[in-house]
């Protein structure tokens, strides 16, 4: 067992999640999946993770910003980023309560 709990290898992280997800999706049978992104780091890093194990052409993003500047983060992620290809379909939902 590792001595420090905070060492471990990034990379296969990765791969074990990557794995589990391709999994999942195979014994439900699904090959398109639909994910709620605020533009926080948890969700960019869950659709990052589903990038990919399938690639971006199989997701369905729904941009749902907590904070006004979250939605400018996530334009700034599809449109000047190289780490997505655009191939992903995108729909806001704006929300009248605002807490910024």
């Amino acid at each position: 067992m590792n001595k420090n709990l905070l060492e471990f290898d990034l990379e296969k992280e990765k791969k074990k999640i990557v794995y589990f997800i391709k999994e999942t999706l195979r014994k439900q049978k699904k090959e398109k999946v639909v994910i709620g992104v605020s533009g926080g780091v948890d969700s960019v890093t869950c659709l990052y993770l589903l990038k990919e194990a399938i690639g971006e052409k199989n997701i369905f993003i729904l941009n749902m910003p907590y904070f006004s500047w979250q939605s400018e983060i996530i334009k700034e992620l599809f449109l000047t980023n190289t780490l997505f290809k655009k191939q992903m379909s995108i729909v806001s939902i704006r929300f009248n309560c605002r807490f910024d």
